[in-house]
């Protein structure tokens, strides 16, 4: 296991999940799909574009906001399929006859993909200058509560 960690460190190479992860199943019953999830994080998205933030406003709820000056709220596509969240935009190609001497804006496609926890629901989204701000909730079902066991 520690070659493997030093050849992650040192390469910057992904371990595979087997190598890495193996020494650590018999301590745990049915928590696979989580390793799976931290191997996704460590292969997830590297590009920083656009810049966002990920905010824990309380225990229960937490805030992503994204950098999209540039793009309206047609451009934009925010999507939850099961644990994922995807965010994605695209600016159609204008023939614009603008002669740019400086383009710092980013007007490129961009997909951005978060994990989110079995508990975790997204509540809403707003787009205010220029931030695109999504609301998550975090629901502890009854069953995952804490509760006293009455002893008999």
């Amino acid at each position: 296991m520690t070659e493997t960690i030093k050849r992650y460190n040192a390469n910057s190479v992904v371990p595979r999940k087997s190598a890495f992860w193996d020494s650590y199943t018999p301590f745990g019953i049915g928590i696979e799909r989580m390793f799976d999830q931290l191997d996704s994080f460590v292969k997830g998205d590297a590009e920083g574009y656009p810049p966002h933030n990920i905010i824990k406003v309380d225990d229960h709820r937490y805030q992503v906001e994204m950098a999209v000056a540039g793009f309206s709220r047609d451009d934009l596509k925010i999507e939850q399929v099961g644990n994922e969240l995807s965010i994605s935009a695209t600016k159609p190609e204008c023939s614009d006859d603008i002669e740019y001497i400086h383009r710092g804006l980013g007007k490129r496609p961009f997909t951005k993909h978060f994990t989110l926890a079995d508990d975790v629901r997204v509540l809403d989204s707003a787009l205010a200058d220029g931030i695109l701000t999504i609301n998550l909730e975090l629901v502890v079902p009854e069953h995952k509560q804490p509760k006293t066991i009455e002893i008999h």
